[in-house]
């Protein structure tokens, strides 16, 4: 589940973050993307897509006549914020506000996730099971790095996704922005304890069967209310890492020249007029 909500933050996100003609096309065809990743965490049978494929087909109609009219707000706002000088409370807003629409989804979601999960065969739970054990694995080969060798590609990344946005960075900006990213604390490894655990407790789930208003009431809790399931270290470690990200977006938007604020500006411009287009199909 942890996976299907990344999944969904990307479909949401989707506009965000690629070319306009391919954001547009994984949209249109998020259900059969979302389909498609289901597949691969459970090895569905025939039967199974053929009675998954319409619901998801289904979800896609609600959310672009829901919430995708919210998505595009929010990019609104990120447009005129980015504009001047955000205050850290204005961009949290928008990033509360875009968890809240997340949530409305797997809201949606949760009916027909409750009844694929109830009735997948002990095979299936196992196939997960390795499945997820094998993406662990994947993200443990970094945690064996040192912490200088960690916190250097944390860096770049950032750097990365900061010039996507706004374009090169001075080298005085790149050496901030990585200044304030290495003062950042390394939670990688505290993440995939998190990560685990979470799993162990859907996997206990799915193995158990339990009736259907106890089924029913722990899966919501867990795609809903995955915080509530961390560690209080880590939940509050995390928390304060998320401000203090906040607060790198803050001092990027108000640190950066015209040149770049107009093409932060122009990116999410475009974001909104695909939105649009998008509405009117």
């Amino acid at each position: 589940m942890h996976s299907i909500r990344r999944f969904l933050v990307l479909m949401l996100s989707v506009l965000l973050v690629s070319g306009c003609s391919l954001g547009m096309l994984s949209y249109r065809n998020a259900d059969w993307l979302l389909a498609y990743k289901i597949d691969d965490w459970v090895n569905l049978t025939a039967e199974q897509k053929t009675w998954l494929r319409p619901r998801l087909t289904q979800l896609q109609v609600w959310h672009r006549s829901h919430e995708l009219g919210h998505v595009q707000r929010l990019l609104r706002d990120s447009h005129l914020l980015a504009a001047g000088a955000p205050k850290e409370d204005e961009i949290q807003a928008i990033y509360t506000a875009s968890v809240l629409t997340l949530n409305r989804t797997l809201e949606q979601l949760l009916p027909d996730a409750l009844l694929l999960l109830s009735r997948l065969e002990p095979a299936q739970i196992a196939y997960l099971e390795r499945k997820l054990a094998k993406d662990n694995q994947k993200l443990a080969k970094d945690i064996v790095l040192t912490p200088d060798a960690r916190r250097s590609l944390r860096a770049k990344k950032a750097v990365k996704q900061f010039e996507g946005w706004f374009g090169r960075l001075s080298t005085t900006q790149e050496a901030d922005l990585i200044k304030r990213v290495d003062a950042l604390p390394l939670l990688d490894e505290m993440h995939l304890n998190n990560r685990q655990r979470w799993q162990t407790e859907l996997l206990e789930l799915l193995k158990s069967k339990p009736d259907t208003k106890l089924f029913s009431a722990e899966l919501r809790s867990l795609m809903l209310d995955p915080q509530r399931r961390r560690d209080p270290v880590y939940d509050q470690a995390w928390k304060l890492q998320q401000q203090e990200w906040v607060s790198i977006v803050a001092w990027m938007v108000k640190h950066a020249t015209p040149a770049q604020k107009s093409r932060l500006q122009k990116k999410l411009g475009g974001y909104v007029e695909e939105i649009s287009r998008l509405l009117q199909v």
